[in-house]
Order: C-alpha cells, then sequence, then structure tokens
C-alpha cells in the first residue's frame, strides 16, 4: 500500500481551507487507498479530526507529526504566517524521502521532487504583486517599512528552501478559473480546477422567499481581509431604502482591534449592526435558512465557500463583481461593483417576482458544479491516474 504525506498549517480553527484537506485527506483514505500521515504545525490527534466532521473510522486511520517549528511561531495567531510556512515547507521537504506521495492542501511548495499541491491563494509572491492583482491590501507594517519587508522575506526563504522550480514540478489544483489566471500570472504554472463543492441532501433547502425575514447578512472570520468596513458602508446604504431591515455580521472572533472598528464605524454611520460571534454550525444554518440576502463585500476573492453555503440554505447572494465569486452565482442580477448597485439589485429582487425567479433559477443551475460528488469526481478525474 503507498503511503501519503499531507501538509496543511492548522486544524485549530476550521475554515474553508481546513474543510478542503480534511475532504481530500478523506478521499486518498477511503477511494485512493493510501496510508495518510498528516503534518501540522502544532499536535493534532483524532478527536480534533472528528469534532471538525471527519467519521471516527477515517480520523483513526491518519497517523500526525508535528512540523519543527520554533513554539511561539507556530501558536502565534495572526502572525509570522510566511514563517510558519516556511517551518512546515522543510520540515516536508526533509521527510519527503520516506513517503510514495506528497500532497500540500493549503498553498504552493516545493517538496524537493514531484507532489500535488492545491493552492486556495498563492502564498510566496511579493506583497506588490499580490497588491497589484488587487487581492491584498497596502497598509501594513511590512508595506511601510520596505527594509523590514526584505529581511523578513530573505529568512522566510532561507528557512523554506523554497523554489518556483520546485512549484513547477507538482500536478497543481486550484479553487477557482480565477486562481487558475492568477498562478498562471505569477507561476507560470498551469492548474487544473478543483472547486470546494460541497453541497449535498443535508445541507440544501429551496428559496422558500415569502417565509423569510429581511435581512442582510454577512458570513466570515471577523479579520481585515474580509473587508466588513466596506461592508458597513454598502449595510449604511441599503439601511437608508430598507430602514426595516435587519443587517448581520457572523463569523469567527479572529481580530479583536478590527472587531471594534467594524462596531465603531456602524455606530458612526447608524447603522443597527448585529455582530454574532461564534456561532454554532446549527445557528448558523438557522440564520441564513431565515434570511432573504446574503452579502459578500470581498473583492477578488479567491473562491468563497460561505457563498455557496449560503445559496444552498436559500439565502440569495450579492456577491461583489470580481475574482471567483462571479463564478458561483450564474446571473448578472447577483453582482454588484458599488453601492448604489447593490441597493439597486436588493430593490428589483425585493420588488420584481420575475426578475428574482430569473436570478433563483440561474443560480440553482450553478449550484450543481458545486455539489459533494463534484468534488469526488474531480479529484478522481484528475488524481487518479497519478496515485
Amino acid at each position: 500500500m503507498k503511503n501519503a504525506l499531507v501538509i496543511h498549517p492548522q486544524f485549530e480553527v476550521i475554515g474553508g481551507a481546513e474543510i478542503v484537506s480534511l475532504r481530500i485527506i478523506g478521499w486518498l483514505i477511503e477511494s485512493a487507498g493510501l496510508e495518510v500521515t498528516l503534518m501540522t504545525l502544532l499536535p493534532l490527534d483524532t478527536g480534533t479530526l472528528v469534532r471538525a466532521g471527519v467519521s471516527a473510522d477515517t480520523a483513526g486511520k491518519i497517523k500526525f507529526v508535528t512540523a519543527a517549528c520554533p513554539r511561539f511561531v507556530a501558536a502565534a495567531r495572526s502572525k509570522f504566517h510566511l514563517l510558519k510556512l516556511a517551518y512546515l515547507h522543510r520540515s516536508a521537504r526533509r521527510a519527503s524521502g520516506d513517503f510514495d506521495v506528497l500532497v500540500s492542501t493549503y498553498n504552493e511548495v516545493d517538496f524537493g521532487k514531484p507532489g500535488i499541491q492545491y493552492i486556495h491563494h498563492p502564498s510566496f509572491p511579493g506583497r506588490s504583486v499580490l497588491q497589484d492583482l488587487g487581492m491584498i491590501d497596502s497598509g501594513g507594517l511590512l508595506d511601510s517599512v520596505p527594509l523590514l519587508n526584505s529581511i523578513y522575506r530573505a529568512l522566510v526563504s532561507a528557512i523554506s528552501g523554497d523554489k518556483v522550480e520546485g512549484f513547477r514540478r507538482n500536478i497543481t489544483l486550484v479553487n477557482s478559473h480565477f486562481m487558475k489566471q492568477v498562478i498562471e500570472q505569477v507561476y507560470g504554472i498551469s492548474g487544473q480546477v478543483v472547486y470546494p463543492a460541497f453541497i449535498d441532501e443535508t445541507n440544501r433547502r429551496p428559496p422558500d422567499w415569502n417565509g423569510r425575514d429581511l435581512r442582510f447578512v454577512s458570513v466570515g472570520r471577523i479579520a481585515r481581509d474580509k473587508n466588513f468596513l466596506t461592508l458597513i458602508e454598502y449595510y449604511s446604504s441599503l439601511h437608508r431604502v430598507f430602514p426595516s431591515a435587519d443587517f448581520v455580521i457572523a463569523g469567527r472572533r479572529s481580530d479583536k482591534e478590527y472587531e471594534t472598528s467594524i462596531v465603531e464605524k456602524a455606530v458612526k454611520l447608524g447603522v443597527p449592526l448585529r455582530m454574532l460571534k461564534d456561532l454554532p454550525d446549527s445557528e448558523m444554518k438557522a440564520l441564513l435558512m431565515s434570511s432573504k440576502f446574503y452579502v459578500h463585500p470581498k473583492i477578488n476573492e479567491h473562491f468563497g465557500m460561505v457563498i455557496t453555503e449560503a445559496a444552498a440554505m436559500g439565502c440569495l447572494p450579492l456577491v461583489h463583481a470580481s475574482g471567483a465569486s462571479r463564478e458561483i452565482v450564474g446571473s448578472p442580477m447577483l453582482l454588484f461593483t458599488s453601492a448604489a448597485e447593490l441597493v439597486e439589485r436588493a430593490r428589483v429582487l425585493l420588488e420584481n417576482e420575475a426578475e428574482r425567479k430569473k436570478a433563483v433559477g440561474a443560480l440553482e443551475k450553478e449550484l450543481v458544479k458545486f455539489k459533494s460528488s463534484a468534488f469526488y469526481a474531480r479529484l478522481e478525474e484528475v488524481l487518479g491516474p497519478n496515485l
């Protein structure tokens, strides 16, 4: 039996990338018949994976190893991101000779020999490159002190040992056609699209429009990269037109300072915002199932799994017309580029039943691409012949 090393930074917090990783690991064990060793930055056990939704049988077949990384680096929340990846990649390359199959379920990696990499978002291009692509904002410490940025990048490179040539040796999977274009532009790598597709009958709910509350909800980790300050501006415009509507942000606590700035901006703009933090899955589903609109403000989103989750719950997603978000919704009526356009889209969908049904029909056709069965079939198609 072949053995595989899978690397992923962390599972202490389960987000979209972690769900994808767990599904890939499950497929490697259950369908490809591989023995899997999972390498992370902090110690991990079967209990954590079971609580994340992995079956006890599958979790019990996974061996766990921890990358050699200073504890203060590995345990730091929201800090030393590239440095963490550097230590993880170095450990993976040192262990690569003991495995038949090498898989990264998070980002690009140089294993020292050919492997498989699922790239959610490129990690190692210079910040200026990602800023030019509109994928990150400027304004951080590393942007204001170029010398510090150069020193940090040099340290990351020295520890990781990653080379672009190593990235190019791998079979590359990406989470959207948008990301396929980015990876090709940044690294000259032609990736294969495997959508993070996990809709099934257990998480589907028809859009029972008339039984839903006039609520605008947005979901995501409460962090700067989620564009929640811009969302408050959108909510302010919506509130002026729909003063009786409910306005909600639901997400995991991540950045306390940013959370405070969101609340302060909502107060300043007169938005009656409700912040719902760390909701259990059942309550999150209930929120989406009872809401008319989901608003996704992030520009150049690399995928946006929560958009598919909201749509599956029958909550109409209104998303910025950029990045991979456009690949999900199917209808121009669900896309916006400004607050004024967002307000107009919401008004038409509320008042014009024919336009709403047309948008719902287009969305339903797109959701077929995001079924769980489509994800596993695509893995079999692109990886099966190589295992």
